[in-house]
Formats: structure tokens, sequence, C-alpha cells
């Protein structure tokens, strides 16, 4: 199949580009995150485009925009794997027929600008980052797709007052009302800043009978109707908040549009937008909200509020609730991007991951509630939550303990911390002492980084005392031990239990007082 569209990669504008202004569109790499700013973009069919990579992370990443496939580009992603040694010349772009867009990688800290012409062929063009390993987490889509109708016909009618809630316009009379020709809703009212409502009317125009959605969203209340049927509506005083969507199914030609609105105090914010069959999220207001803005996003983006990160040379250590862990979980995030998630319940580890260490945003807004998860990448989960030691009867046949045992028998010593701030988790299963240390070699941009665990042994332990430390598909290769496809441990110091899916290591300090697990990434 052919594509009908031209291309400029990394090359000046020509002076017939240079006469229309391109469509500037800004794509960025949070730190540590393994993930663009932006899930989604919208730009008009042949428009002129320059799309420029900020990236703020630690690795070099790029932009590959790709012709459209049910499998978010990462058919591309896989053929760079291919390239071996001439990866790095090639700055990971492979010959592919579905490459559209490609250039040069953004080093760490850098910017890297790519230059085109939108396809005339509306659709969804999915975009990755070429460099190995990196496309499962850095992805996104491009719609090729134009604008939707305006609102036609459209008028106000401005109210003076102050309501906690929508009022009931119909028995109200206005103090001003009149056309706007833009089609979009909205006021430029320098004399009321608070203590009005707004009433707007108008006709939108669907192209054909097919589903449309419709978007809303106001600092204080408002209600969307379509042909007198009430669609969206949030009543009451409050922030503007996330947008709200719904999708009806329209009929062919003109429908009645109506927008309730008040303001009492505060910001004064109203956002209306709807997409449909062949036309992209179209805004149809004066005011665009947040999450729609930078490009034409059309995705709520989520943004880090809070972060928490080590310093250069010290370990941060955040104990709140955390995802996949009890309510006792104590996460480190050491230098260098390598985190973890001790669960001081379960005494063993819960979590690791790569990257940014945490958002604490969660806990420090509104009540705070909820499970926050990491806020970097290629997070593992080396076990479900159960006991980490066991007595097991019958080392083959007993199986692992649903729950933890009795709290006199598996009880947790806290943690202390070395000078450089290093914790050591200290715990005991009867009469045998436990402590536990992480150390990472490497750093996140190394890709063989690991994080070794050393587990010190004192006291006496029974017969088949074990620790679980993963469950999953296991595959011995040497001296490693595979966990799934993307994860390898090391063990050293005693010999490993291999049993069924259970990795299971054995306890006993008249055996060994010193065991070491280093546990590495397989990007």
């Amino acid at each position: 199949m052919k594509f009908p569209w031209s291309l400029l990669l990394l090359a000046p504008l020509s002076p017939a580009v240079a006469e229309e202004t391109p469509l500037a569109i800004t794509l960025k790499t949070p730190p540590g995150q393994m993930r663009y700013d932006l899930a989604q973009f919208s730009v008009p069919p042949g428009a002129k485009v320059v799309l420029t990579l900020v990236n703020n992370d630690e690795m070099p990443h790029n932009v590959v925009i790709c012709k459209p496939g049910n499998d978010k580009g990462l058919e591309v992603a896989q053929k760079a794997w291919t390239l071996g040694e001439q990866g790095v010349a090639r700055d990971w772009v492979p010959e592919h027929e579905r490459v559209f867009v490609s250039g040069k990688m953004a080093p760490p800290h850098g910017e890297q600008a790519y230059a085109f012409t939108a396809p005339s062929v509306p659709g969804d063009y999915p975009y990755v980052c070429t460099f190995p390993g990196h496309a499962m987490t850095m992805n996104g889509l491009m719609r090729v797709a134009a604008d939707g109708p305006k609102l036609q016909d459209l008028a106000f009618q401005l109210y003076l007052g102050s309501w906690q809630q929508l009022p009931d316009f119909s028995t109200l009379k206005p103090s001003r009302e009149g056309k706007l020709s833009s089609g979009l809703v909205g006021w430029k009212f320098d004399d009321y800043k608070n203590q009005f409502g707004m009433v707007f009317t108008g006709k939108l125009v669907a192209p054909k009978a097919d589903n449309y959605q419709f978007l809303l969203a106001s600092d204080d209340g408002s209600e969307l109707l379509v042909d007198g049927k009430s669609l969206l509506k949030r009543d009451g005083v409050h922030p503007t908040g996330e947008v709200q969507k719904r999708e009806i199914k329209l009929t062919e030609g003109s429908h009645d549009v109506v927008v309730r609105y008040f303001q009492q105090a505060g910001e004064a914010e109203l956002f209306l937008a709807w997409s449909g069959p062949g036309f992209s999220e179209t805004t149809l207001s004066d005011w665009v909200h947040p999450s729609r803005r930078a490009g034409g996003n059309e995705a709520e983006k989520n943004v880090p509020g809070i972060v928490l990160a080590p310093e250069s040379n010290r370990p941060i250590i955040y104990r709140n609730f955390l995802e996949h862990c009890s309510p006792r979980a104590i996460a480190v995030g050491y230098p260098g991007g390598l985190n973890l998630c001790f669960d001081a319940d379960q005494m063993n580890l819960a979590m690791l991951w790569r990257g940014a260490f945490m958002d604490a945003k969660k806990h420090w807004t509104d009540r705070g509630a909820g499970n926050q998860g990491p806020l970097g990448y290629a997070d593992f989960e080396p076990v479900p939550t159960s006991a980490g030691l066991a007595i097991l009867a019958d080392a083959e046949k007993t199986p692992w303990p649903e729950r933890k045992p009795r709290a006199e028998d598996l009880r947790f010593h806290g943690y202390r911390l070395d000078a450089a701030g290093v914790p050591t988790f200290r715990y005991e299963q009867g009469t045998l002492n436990v402590e536990e240390k992480y150390q990472p070699q490497g750093s996140d941009a190394d890709p063989q980084a690991r994080l070794v665990r050393t587990i010190t042994l004192s006291g006496s332990a029974p017969a088949n005392t074990f620790l679980r430390a993963a469950v999953g598909e296991l595959k011995v290769e040497g001296n490693l031990i595979r966990v799934g496809q993307t994860f390898v441990i090391q063990v050293e110091g005693v010999t490993p239990k291999l049993r069924g899916n259970e990795l299971l290591i054995p306890l006993d300090p008249a055996v060994t007082k010193e065991i070491r697990l280093a546990y590495q990434w397989s990007l």
C-alpha cells in the first residue's frame, strides 16, 4: 500500500514550508520513568509539524513514528534489536516499511527535533522509542484527523447572582445577552469575575449518523444538554478537576446544544469539546483544560506532583501505603535509580524497580488515601504477598503457607542505618535471627545493573527452614536462575532449591551464615 505523503527528516525547512508556520509539538521524557509525557497527540492531515523530543532522562531516547498497525509500533522496535553493533551508528532505526518518521537519538538531558509533513490519510500512527528494551513502555499514538465542526448560531445569556448550585435560569432575567461568532463557549467580561451565571445555546452538525463523544469540565458548576437531554453535569462549587466524558449516538444533521454554568468564587473556567468519526477531539470553548494542551494531547496526563528522590550519595526511605505490599511497607530508593520495597509484615522483598523512586502526591493531597505505585519502570514482584520464611514439614510436598506464621514466631526488629544511610532490616523466626542489607551495583543507565541482597544468619533454625525468594516460570542458566522473561537471580553461599515455580533458599546458620542473592534485570 502506498501512502500519499511527503516527509522531511531532520532537514532545514524549505522556503515553501517556511511560509506555513509548522505545528509545534513537544514530547518529553520524565526522568527515570521510561515513558513519554504524552500518550497521544493529534495533527491535521497534511500539516507541517516540528516534533521536539526533550530528553530529561539519563539514557538516550528517540521517537520513531510508524505507519498504522495494531501493535503500538512494537514490530518496528523488535526489528531494531537485530541491528546489533550497527545500532548505534543507525540511531537504532531499522530498515522497515512501516517507518514513517525517524531521526537521531536525543542524548541524555538533550533535545532532538523531527520535522515532517503529516500524512494526508487520516488514521492512528503509533510512535515508539526503538532503543533496545524501551518500546514496551515508551510508546504513544499520533492521531491524524481534521478538526470537527464548531458550534453554529452560538448565543449567550449572562445572569448576575450568588449560587451554590445551578439555578433554574428560566425563572431569571438575563443581565446581558448576545451572539458569539467565534463558535466557542466563553466570556470576556472584565467587570464580572465572581457571582455570575451563563447559558449558551447553539447547534452542532453531525457529519453522519454515528457515535460522538462529548467532554466537559468547569469551575464551578456546569451542565451540558444535547437535544434537550442532560448529557454531562457536575454541579456545586468546586475546582475544575478531571474532564468528564460521555459518548452518545447522534443522527446525521443539526442538534441543539445548551451549556449551563455558574461561577461563585475563585477561578472561572469552562471547557467543552467533542470528537467523532473523521475528526479528532475539537475544543468548543475559549478556555482549554490543562490536560488538553501541549500540542493537542487527548490523553489525561499522569503528571507527578511530589517527586521523592535520593540524594547523590545517600538513599531515601519512604514508609506509607504502597502497591503490592502490606501496610507495613518500607520503600528504599538508592542513588543511581535502583529501588526496592521491603515488606515488614511478611519479612520479604516485595518489589524491585528501576528509574524514578516515588511520587508522594497521592498521600499528600485530599485525604491521602490509596496505595501508591512506583514512579519508575521495570517493576518486578519476586513473590506474592505471603510469609517470606516458613518451616516445611516436607520440603517436597508441604505447600507454602498462604498466610504468615503467628506473630510471636516471626517478629520484625526494625532497621538500622549505616554511615551512608543504607538500611539493614532485622527480624527473627523463632530462634533464627536474620539481617538483610541491599546494595546497588551499577545505575539505571546500565542495562546490567543489579541489586545485591546480603542475608546474614545467626542463632539456630529447624530443618527445612526456607526463604521463598521468587515465584514464577523458573529456568536454570548456568549459575543464574531466570524468572520469567525479564529477570535473573544469582545465588551465592548456598544451593537453592527449585520446587515447581518456587525458588527456595535454605536457611541454616550451622551450614552458612551469609547468603547473597543478586537480582538483575534482563531488559
